[in-house]
């Protein structure tokens, strides 16, 4: 085993993700851990316009809530697809 200089890198811990629909890779919001004590954090959900949009608990409670925004926001247009899917066949993408 190598030994690797220490690096500023190794005190890095994750405190921001980006929510993002990977199938279409659009950003829908973002969670913020923040530290509220010693060994306790809670988990900000903001939009995409930076506004905080609730606070959680878990990241998965942030996560979960994040993705229900994104279908609802995008009910309209996934209604449109299906029902053009279920006229005209599922769109193909050509060769």
């Amino acid at each position: 085993m190598v030994n690797k200089p220490w690096h500023p890198a190794q005190n890095a811990h994750p405190v921001a993700w980006a929510l993002a629909n990977g199938r279409h890779a659009d950003e829908y919001g973002l969670i913020l851990r923040k530290r509220t004590g010693p060994s306790s954090f809670v988990y900000e959900l903001y939009d995409v316009a930076g506004n905080l949009v609730a606070t959680f608990q878990s990241g998965d409670e942030a996560a979960a809530a994040g993705w229900e925004r994104y279908l609802e926001a995008n009910a309209v247009r996934h209604h449109l697809v299906a029902k053009r899917e279920a006229e005209h066949g599922p769109w193909k993408r050509l060769p």
